[in-house]
């Protein structure tokens, strides 16, 4: 069975359909917007985070994290 979002309607690119499925599986978890949005803008220009904190980022699969 596919998983159904609910999408904002001005979910047009890739990069708002990619960050709007990410940030409805995390925000259950953790509702942290402003690190979702950089992580899956990172992780969908194939950037790494660097940060001090790895837990942040731990729910975005597929995300690289870097610790420093």
């Amino acid at each position: 069975m596919a998983a159904q979002y609910n999408l904002p309607p001005q979910a047009d690119s890739s990069l708002d359909l990619l960050k709007a499925k990410i940030v409805a599986q995390v925000v259950k978890m953790r509702p942290r917007f402003d690190v979702n949005h950089l992580g899956v803008t990172a992780l969908h220009l194939g950037y790494s985070v660097a940060t001090l904190n790895r837990r942040h980022f731990r729910l975005i699969p597929g995300l690289s994290i870097v610790q420093l």
